[in-house]
């Protein structure tokens, strides 16, 4: 709980804490007087803190792994920058496609790891298998490459939390 209002609220937290031990402390029979007030400013914290909280909702992930990309590579600089351009295997684009219908009108994140590739909100569902982004340095671009490449995690792939993943036996073919 603390940690999820600690991403909320991270220079509140110190305050929270406080009221909760103004709270505890105010138990006490010698405090008594003052439950009432602390018993409020914690209800009155609560209620405030309560939207937030529940508005705070994690965006979807979707990992790529050594089963779901089949290729990549640095296109020529354009305006915008150094294009990587991904094609994920038949399992991965057909995995991409279930997340991303199943996301549409939400902001998703894909992940390499715990690297973040991409974030975007999903206007449609991916179809076809293939991802692009642009880098504005040609380092970070090769860089994202050579991920793709050479050093793409056996697992996580989908997106495990939902039941958008590879199976192992889909992994093996």
């Amino acid at each position: 709980m603390f940690e999820v209002v600690r991403a909320v609220f991270p220079d509140d937290l110190n305050d929270v804490l406080d009221l909760y031990h103004e709270y505890v402390n105010s138990t006490s029979a010698e405090n008594r007087p003052n439950r009432g007030v602390t018993m409020m400013r914690w209800a009155a914290l609560l209620l405030l803190a309560l939207p937030a909280v529940v508005l705070a909702k994690t965006e979807p992930e979707f990992h790529l792994c050594l089963h779901y990309v089949e290729d990549s590579a640095v296109g020529e600089q354009t305006d915008l920058g150094w294009p990587v351009y991904v094609k994920l295997s038949d399992v991965g684009a057909r995995s991409l496609e279930a997340f991303t219908e199943a996301n549409t009108g939400r902001m998703v994140r894909i992940l390499v790891g715990s690297r973040e590739f991409s974030r975007a909100t999903v206007r449609a569902p991916v179809s076809g298998g293939d991802l692009h982004r642009t880098f504005s340095a040609q380092e970070h671009a090769t860089d994202w490459q050579r991920t793709f490449a050479e050093e793409l995690p056996e697992a996580p792939c989908g997106a495990p939390h939902t039941g958008i993943a590879v199976s192992e036996s889909l992994a093996e073919q």
